[in-house]
């Protein structure tokens, strides 16, 4: 029992850790927004060949893209029309795609 309370006074205080993650938000297309996720960015240019596309390339863990974010939404929505259109394309999950495109 000595030996144990000794132990005890001994040894460093116990700090607890905690792991949260957080999972990102799940993509939701708007009329506005067309979400481009893969191959389907060159797809949807080569189908639309008479539509401007206004497209954001960003990732989800970026400061400067989430600045961007609502300033993108909100030009998406104002400018839309049946010859402009904005998407946005995520560079972690597009692997090689914004390459393509500079």
């Amino acid at each position: 029992k000595q030996w144990y309370q000794r132990r005890v006074r001994e040894s460093r205080p116990f700090s607890p850790v905690l792991l949260v993650t957080v999972r990102p938000p799940a993509l939701e297309e708007s009329a506005e927004m067309k979400y481009f996720v893969d191959a389907s960015l060159p797809e949807q240019l080569k189908f639309d060949k008479n539509t401007i596309w206004v497209v954001e390339f960003y990732t989800t863990f970026s400061p400067h893209c989430n600045a961007v974010k609502p300033i993108f939404g909100a030009l998406s929505r104002e400018f839309t029309c049946e010859y402009m259109k904005f998407g946005k394309c995520d560079v972690l999950k597009s692997q090689g795609i914004p390459e393509l495109y500079g």
